[in-house]
């Protein structure tokens, strides 16, 4: 609905401060031409939404400007509060922060809220967490997570699908997990591979956190990388098909 999408545009300006049409077209799935009539809409009643052009440029809303949402509609309720799994969240280290914070949220809604989010945590659970997990992974993800934090380098020894055991220097622009399995993102530093790559960290021997430091780029954006590295990667799978024997 278009008053959803209107709210949501306000709500993702003030939580990141700055978005292009492109990047709000692809998070609300509609087109930039829509996105832009939705902001002249929203100029239209008021809002005070500032644009500027070029490299760097997009949208911002003004510090000043306040809202008001009154209450969460029954969608949105279900998407909150549908369980999910704890397995990925533990090995973040955030599992307890992110309950604590839906208690809080469920007390802050109606009482008929409240028994409408109960009645969906009983009936509906999402595992994200694979069938047979590394012991080791929890492990590396923490020391990941906090280079991603930092901005601090890693050495790992990794070992690929296909090839030899390489040792390398990354920095880790992200992580991303994908049905419970994680991979650290970055470039790999005076590798002869170049460019942005995504490390399985079940495939990692060794990995140690260094003191140096790296700027990530400010330009770059995890979803937008992780989609174009999924489609490549299914991509090169699809290339390879299964043939049965001739009789």
């Amino acid at each position: 609905m278009r008053a959803d999408r209107l709210l949501g545009i306000i709500m993702s300006l003030r939580t990141e401060g700055r978005l292009t049409a492109r990047e709000m077209a692809r998070r609300f799935e509609v087109s930039e031409r829509t996105i832009y009539r939705d902001i002249d809409a929203l100029s239209g009643m008021g809002v005070p939404i500032f644009s500027a052009p070029g490299v760097g440029g997009g949208f911002t809303l003004s510090e000043s400007f306040q809202t008001q949402i009154d209450g969460l509609t029954t969608a949105e309720v279900q998407a909150l509060f549908t369980s999910l799994s704890k397995g990925s969240l533990q090995e973040l280290g955030i599992d307890q922060a992110l309950q604590t914070a839906f208690i809080k949220l469920l007390h802050a809604l109606p009482e008929h809220k409240q028994a409408e989010a109960k009645w969906i945590q009983g009936r509906i659970y999402l595992d994200s967490v694979a069938w047979s997990r590394d012991s080791r992974q929890t492990e590396f993800v923490r020391v990941v997570q906090q280079a991603v934090w930092t901005e601090r380098q890693v050495e790992i020894i990794y070992h690929p699908a296909h090839g030899d055991t390489v040792q390398l220097t990354v920095q880790p622009y992200g992580l991303v997990c994908k049905a419970g399995i994680w991979f650290m993102v970055g470039p790999a530093v005076d590798s002869t591979v170049k460019g942005i790559h995504a490390y399985r960290i079940s495939r990692i021997e060794t990995v140690r956190l260094t003191e140096t430091r790296f700027q990530r780029p400010g330009g770059f954006d995890l979803q937008t990388f992780w989609e174009k590295w999924v489609a490549a990667f299914d991509a090169r799978r699809s290339q390879y098909r299964a043939v049965p024997p001739s009789t």
